[in-house]
């Protein structure tokens, strides 16, 4: 069986928080690949230091769609908005 860790960046605001989770991935001595799902809007410097500095594998989506019942449940929600 294969493993691997998978994580998602659809916003650069979230950045911090990834490379925290990755290094500490990395301090447990992990020998299971690292991939991350990255959107268009994320840009080729954040891209080349995933790459290059933390040795993640990335993937290019040019979208992430969300189910519309989760859209829905979501929307129905007075503190949350989901967006197509």
């Amino acid at each position: 069986m294969r493993f691997a860790y998978v994580t998602l960046l659809t916003t650069e605001d979230y950045f911090a928080g990834l490379v925290t989770m990755i290094t500490s991935l990395k301090a447990t001595q992990t020998t299971v690949p690292i991939y991350c799902i990255v959107t268009p809007n994320i840009n080729d410097t954040i891209i080349n230091s995933l790459t290059s500095e933390l040795g993640v594998n990335i993937i290019r989506k040019d979208t992430i769609c969300c189910p519309n019942h989760i859209v829905e449940r979501l929307n129905s929600s007075e503190n949350h908005r989901v967006h197509h």
